[in-house]
């Protein structure tokens, strides 16, 4: 229904992919062929949770980095409910059947994504040299062996799942650790957690801003791999309070009790061991990649699908809604008109064209609001820094300026003591409606003493004195 549009919107993301590579000089080795970074990821239609791989639908997805473009989306289908009905019957039925698949579930994402590379020229004039994805070993087997230019293909780690089993081994490892468990803490794996994805993205920061030719670029790039790997290493160290090994960007050289040789032996083995597993990937994770786009489709398809509790995979429900999941974020609230237009081949209704402006609109408004208030926040500071005050016309009077100064006082003051959420510890009885709209009322009561002064300040930092009323 929708695979036009989508096969007509990936060519153009592309053309468009291809272009960049080409300005960039990113090339092969013939001269001509652009190569390009992707993301890829997959799924199935219902959660494995770690052991139940089943699912008689997966679909697998290719996103350029450049462009955070769609290149290709690809479904394998295990059931075909109408293949199934006239085969008990021992008839045969002529129609569109979607099952395509007849191995494991399991081997389904590296297959959409093999079939993916293989086609990269063919779609797109690229090769895909360089792909960003999750801790999957079999997909970048399988991505070296059966694609053409597979010898060619590198792989860099997302470095959000190799973090996270980071922490899932710790957790296992303070869970087999029944007398010491309270030493690695949970409070301990965040702080190692948070410590690793702190030193990756401070070397891939460094290695983004460095300045040079290619060959003191690699030289810079392997020293900074041989950094990030120490630090890693050091992460459960320093947690434990050894700090010998620590750097300045990491650690302010706090003095504490040296926990980590009070540790069992075994568990510094196990401890070093999971640290080892991540500092080996290093090179990998250098660049700070993650799959987040790729994820945002994955997560686009459970929307389309209902969640994953719904069966969508008798017929073509499954592939449909993938293919809608692609276009959503192809193309975004516009999608709808755009899908209309290419099943029909007619200009979309008025209504709907007013309806995805709407929806257009909104979203819009709602990065400009965070835009707008990431601003705000980051010179609230500034705004309300009594040295900016003291800087201020003085003519207006130590009045307003001493219940300007005093502003930050009053804001955290009533923060502490706003008891608006009382309301939700209350009992069923009465309206709720009521109870809010009482309570706001009584909040704005209380707060009218500070608010008077507080859009004093607004007037005077904007300069409109004439609107200056003093009570």
């Amino acid at each position: 229904m929708w695979k036009g549009t989508l096969i007509k919107e990936m060519t153009e993301a592309g053309e468009e992919e291809k272009m960049l590579a080409e300005a960039a000089g990113d090339f092969c080795e013939d001269g001509t062929t652009p190569w390009i970074t992707v993301v890829v990821d997959g799924g199935w239609s219902h959660r494995s949770h770690g052991h139940r791989y089943s699912a008689n639908s997966g679909v697998a997805v290719i996103v350029g980095k450049r462009t955070q473009k769609l290149l290709y989306l690809g479904v394998r289908n295990k059931l075909c409910s109408t293949c199934e009905y006239y085969a008990k019957k021992g008839e045969r039925k002529e129609h569109s059947c979607y099952r395509n698949w007849d191995q494991s579930s399991g081997a389904m994402e590296a297959d959409i994504l093999v079939e993916g590379f293989q086609r990269s020229t063919e779609m797109h004039g690229v090769q895909y040299r360089t792909f960003i994805g999750d801790g999957d070993s079999s997909v970048y087997y399988q991505l070296q062996t059966r694609v053409d230019y597979g010898g060619f293909i590198k792989k860099n780690e997302c470095a959000n799942h190799v973090v996270k089993c980071y922490t899932s081994r710790l957790y296992s490892i303070a869970k087999e650790s029944k007398g010491t468990r309270s030493l690695l803490s949970g409070p301990r794996i965040k702080r190692i957690k948070n410590g690793a994805r702190k030193a990756v993205s401070h070397y891939a920061k460094i290695l983004r801003d460095f300045e040079g030719s290619e060959q003191d670029l690699n030289k810079e790039k392997e020293r900074l791999i041989q950094e990030l790997a120490s630090d890693i290493r050091n992460g459960p160290l320093h947690v434990f309070g050894s700090h010998d090994g620590c750097k300045s960007y990491f650690c302010n050289g706090s003095k504490g009790d040296n926990l980590y040789d009070g540790l069992p032996k075994i568990q510094q083995v196990k401890l070093m061991s999971a640290a080892n597993i991540i500092a080996d990937k290093a090179d990998r994770l250098i660049t700070d990649d993650t799959s987040n786009l790729a994820e945002a489709i994955m997560s686009l398809v459970a929307k389309f699908a209902g969640g994953k509790q719904i069966n969508r995979c008798q017929r073509g429900s499954y592939e449909h809604r993938c293919q809608g999941a692609g276009l959503h974020f192809q193309l975004g609230p516009e999608w709808h008109a755009k899908a209309s237009e290419g099943v029909t081949c007619a200009s979309g209704a008025p209504i709907l064209k007013k309806y995805t402006q709407k929806r257009l609109n909104v979203k819009r408004q709602a990065i400009s609001r965070k835009r707008r208030l990431l601003q705000e926040s980051g010179c609230r500071e500034r705004t309300y820094s009594n040295q900016a005050l003291s800087d201020s016309a003085p003519h207006y009077g130590q009045n307003v300026k001493s219940q300007i100064c005093q502003l930050p006082y009053f804001l955290q003051t009533q923060k502490s003591s706003c008891s608006i959420y009382k309301w939700m510890k209350t009992g069923k009885q009465g309206s709720k409606k009521k109870r809010v709209a009482r309570l706001a009322i009584m909040n704005g009561t209380n707060k009218e003493g500070f608010a008077s002064p507080r859009l004093i300040f607004k007037l005077f930092a904007q300069g409109r004195t004439a609107h200056l009323v003093m009570r």
